[in-house]
């Protein structure tokens, strides 16, 4: 829920296969993920 709180747009594509979004909203998702495991520090870099 606190996923979805921070990019509802996630909650809107929920049923729709991670590869066929957009690049986006896959960074979205990719820290979305990261964060349901309610880490202490998540480091990113652009690439």
């Amino acid at each position: 829920e606190v996923v979805y709180e921070l990019f509802p747009r996630l909650k809107e594509r929920a049923r729709q296969a991670a590869g066929t979004l957009s690049g986006g909203e896959q960074q979205m998702l990719a820290i979305g993920r990261s964060m349901m495991s309610n880490p202490k520090v998540i480091l990113m870099d652009e690439p």
